[in-house]
């Protein structure tokens, strides 16, 4: 188990906050992030970053910041850091002529 587990732009935020364990759901959002980008034009990142922090910043803008509202024991991950409160997007604004279905699964 390490931070360091997958490409930096599919890494999902758990690894980020330092969880020590994990399993098939890391995988499962690098495959969300993947849907993102078939839609996208080719050669683009869904969750484009130099950094971690940045990357974090460009989650958040998407799938809205971590609480413990949404996100059961998010804030007592070894490295979570407190973000400033962002709503989540609506996937269907963000890829406006995609399916429901498929907008649903890749959430």
């Amino acid at each position: 188990m390490t931070q360091n587990v997958g490409t930096l732009n599919y890494r999902a935020p758990e690894i980020f906050f330092g969880a020590t364990h994990y399993g098939p759901a890391i995988d499962i959002w690098s495959i969300g992030c993947i849907m993102g980008e078939l839609i996208l034009k080719f050669g683009n990142l869904f969750f484009n970053a130099i950094d971690e922090l940045s990357l974090l910043k460009s989650i958040f803008k998407i799938c809205g910041t971590p609480s413990e509202e949404n996100w059961t024991g998010v804030s007592s991950l070894p490295k979570y850091i407190e973000f400033e409160d962002i709503e989540s997007a609506n996937l269907n604004e963000i890829f406006p002529f995609t399916d429901s279905k498929y907008l649903d699964l890749m959430s």
